[in-house]
């Protein structure tokens, strides 16, 4: 999964993300080695490709 940052994107497998977190139109990723991410997609867009990813 590739997002948008500030300084450039960063790419995650979903198994590396631990959790969500909304920060109005951004999201905050926390990563399993407990490092945080801010991305420029909203939490539900990011929610809907984890969806299809799993399912």
């Amino acid at each position: 999964m590739r997002f948008n940052t500030q300084e450039g994107y960063i790419v995650f497998k979903p198994e590396e993300i631990a959790y969500l977190e909304a920060d109005q139109v951004y999201t905050i990723i926390r990563t399993i080695d407990s490092r945080l991410h801010h991305v420029t997609v909203n939490i539900g867009k990011i929610e809907a490709m984890l969806e299809r990813i799993v399912s």
